[in-house]
Formats: C-alpha cells, structure tokens, sequence
C-alpha cells in the first residue's frame, strides 16, 4: 500500500511538471522569431526562396504542430521569377518513426 501511494504521488508529480512546462513554452516561445531562419535554412537547402505570408502559431492539441496561414515557395535559380507553389495554408508537426511491423501509422490531420 505504502508503494502504491509514493508511486502515485511520482506520477502526479510528473504530469504537474509536464503541464508547467508546456504551460511556459506555449506563454514564452514566439516562432514567429525562426522565420527568417526558417527561410534562410529553406534557401540554402533546396535554392528556392520561401515566404511565409502570416504568422506562425504552435498548436498542443490533438497534436504538437507548427500551423500557419500561407507559404509560397519561390522557383529554383535559372528557371525564372515566377512563384512555383502557392500554399494557403500549411501544418507541420514532428515526424515520428513507426517501429511496428513495418505498417506505417495512420495520417494525422
């Protein structure tokens, strides 16, 4: 009984701290300051400029994502000034691998 009770407390104890973190990440982390990271590291990787047209917003619920209202991506160095693709409106979240059997998980929207 005796472990069963400091084993309860611990996991109270956990799921308080985990709650304050997130609670200090969702009041304290702006992403809205990675953008220009964001574009520059987009650049350097694939050549194509990218813009995001409307602030970024962290979502929690029903999964951890990174949400925002447009994106366009530029074209690639010798092939014009026109836009390529146009999205108007783009969720990104983690991706994490799958290790059951080789299925892969179902599609999160």
């Amino acid at each position: 009984m005796r472990i069963a009770k400091f084993l309860a407390l611990g996991v109270a104890a956990i799921v308080v701290l985990l709650v304050v973190a997130i609670a200090i990440v969702a009041s304290t982390f702006d992403p809205n300051d990675y953008k220009g990271v964001a574009a520059n590291a987009f650049t350097a990787r694939t050549g194509r400029s990218l813009k995001v047209d409307e602030d970024l917003h962290l979502t929690y619920f029903p999964w951890l994502a990174l949400e925002t209202g447009g994106v366009t991506i530029g074209s690639a160095p010798g092939e014009g000034t026109t836009v390529t693709i146009r999205l108007p409106g783009v969720s990104r979240g983690p991706a994490f691998r799958h290790r059951g059997r080789g299925r892969r998980p179902p599609h999160r929207r």
